[in-house]
């Protein structure tokens, strides 16, 4: 038994062996052990398949504790913050390879099981492994979910997280790493099937497959960050297709202001040690194109600024829709700021297109959508509905200043050529059928 410092705290230590006048060569020597710090605990036990000769190890362990991050002062084995968890497995000691085997960890609501190896033979680990979850949810990772860290004023008003980045194990060793699981809950978001392989290879992460489906629609791509420098140079590219907008969640019950297969495209490029800070800096661009879908003829009517009828629309809570027969936006990304290309939206009563930016560093909205009426209007008001706000709380009004009344609108707005809109959409590989 022992108490001192290790890894930097107070810690108590407990090992019981063999006796060792039974010791023998050619027989294994067992022992169990039991180490404290900071409110973790790791015990287990295990033998020495040659007395002695610890090249040569097989242990099965148990870990708890109130953050996963913790085992470091323990195991001086990095981990990410997490709320209070559980860790069971095996390690297999071979000379300079590890084996861990069995590995079963709990937290919150997420699981992770598997198995890991570890070569340290070259100067620095090269791992490679197998891992999966039941569920995953990014609520159960991070300081806050340990309960170390109060929510920040920045995370009350951005929809993208400022945590910093885990990247210090990127510049530690190289690694191979496939990865499953069966749901994966990222706030509101919910996805299935979620599939990736980790790469590091000289300090540069690179998840490449990533794919994942939604309820309705699947999501591929690759993302790479690079940790050679100070400050990490993120790479995403990533794919949308048959995204049903209609399945996401909304307060009220009715049909979604706006429904269809949408299909996108988005390749940025930034800096930064978090997800905010990497938008703050992307350049790139954005492309969606939805074939075909149905807007709520109330939202319709609104940006073609029919009082009368969009007004009665919504006080009686009318849920019709209208057919979208089309649509395209196109958004270029530069050091930060979302500026739209292209942002049209046929349908069978209005003609809407749109224009705009998005700034990622203060996730503010400066959008505006005019509606163009295909047929006759009485009382139209020539006023572009505005979208402010943020990212996180967005507002939709009008903007008073640009306001003008028109007695009667004959509505000569005409059906876009949606084979020629999509063609650009189409050959950037995007499925516009």
């Amino acid at each position: 038994e022992g108490s001192g410092q290790l890894n930097g705290r107070p810690v108590t230590i407990a090992l019981d062996g063999d006796p060792l006048a039974l010791v023998s060569r050619g027989q294994p020597y067992g022992f169990t052990f039991m180490e404290r710090s900071a409110g973790a605990h790791l015990g287990g036990h295990g033998r020495l398949p040659q007395p002695f000769d610890f090249h040569l190890l097989d242990t099965e362990f148990e870990a708890a504790g109130e953050d996963l991050k913790d085992l470091y002062f323990l195991a001086g084995i990095n981990m990410p913050d997490t709320g209070p968890f559980h860790l069971a497995g095996k390690v297999t000691r071979r000379g300079s390879h590890f084996s861990y085997s069995d590995l079963v960890l709990t937290s919150g609501q997420s699981d992770l099981r598997g198995e890991l190896s570890i070569e340290t033979s070259h100067g620095h680990a090269r791992i490679e492994g197998q891992l999966n979850s039941q569920l995953l949810r990014a609520a159960d990772l991070g300081a806050h979910a340990a309960g170390r860290d109060p929510v920040p004023e920045s995370a009350k008003t951005l929809l993208l997280p400022d945590t910093a980045l885990p990247l210090n194990g990127v510049r530690r060793g190289d690694a191979v790493i496939d990865y499953q699981a069966q749901r994966f809950e990222l706030g509101r978001a919910t996805l299935h099937a979620l599939a990736a392989r980790v790469t590091i290879d000289h300090e540069v992460l690179t998840i490449a497959p990533l794919s994942a489906q939604f309820p309705e629609g699947r999501i591929s791509g690759r993302a790479t960050f690079d940790a050679t420098q100070k400050q990490p140079m993120a790479s995403i590219a990533i794919r949308i297709t048959d995204l049903r907008l209609g399945q996401f969640a909304r307060k009220d019950k009715g049909p979604p202001p706006l429904d269809g297969l949408l299909q996108a495209r988005v390749f940025l490029k930034g800096r930064g040690d978090s997800i905010h800070q990497l938008a703050s800096d992307a350049s790139g661009r954005i492309t969606a194109a939805l074939p075909q879908g149905a807007i709520r003829a109330s939202f319709a009517e609104l940006t073609g600024m029919d009082l009368a009828r969009a007004l009665g629309m919504v006080l009686s809570k009318d849920r019709h829709e209208a057919a979208v027969r089309c649509g395209i936006a196109n958004f270029e990304a530069h050091d930060g700021t979302l500026t739209v290309q292209d942002l049209l939206l046929d349908s069978d009563p209005v003609l809407i297109t749109g224009s705009g930016q998005i700034h990622l560093d203060t996730e503010t909205l400066d959008l505006a959508l005019h509606g163009r009426p295909k047929g006759l209007r009485l009382l139209r008001w020539h006023s572009p509905v505005v979208i402010r706000g943020t990212l996180k709380h967005p507002t939709v009004g009008i903007d008073a200043h640009k306001a003008a009344l028109t007695l009667i609108d004959r509505g000569t707005a005409q059906q876009v050529d949606c084979a020629a809109l999509l063609t650009p959409a189409k050959a950037d590989g995007l499925d516009t059928q």
